[in-house]
């Protein structure tokens, strides 16, 4: 991460929306439509529904995804 903010990543078929989450094509980590942040945690996403999962992500961290 370069800055604080808003970030999604994750992983997706090519029917994925690119908003990674938001439907059945893809998992993603980060933001959504509720905010990032507002919760003090990461948020992951998958078929639109939102779950608290680990922690905000702040300037000068490192993300890795794995599978």
């Amino acid at each position: 991460m370069l800055e604080d903010g808003c970030a999604r990543l994750g992983w997706g078929t090519n029917d994925a929306n690119l908003e990674l989450g938001l439907d059945g094509d893809g998992f993603g980590y980060g933001s959504d439509v509720v905010g990032y942040g507002r919760h003090g945690k990461g948020r992951k996403m998958h078929k639109n529904e939102p779950e608290n999962y680990g922690e905000e992500l702040k300037d000068g961290d490192v993300v890795g995804c794995y599978i």
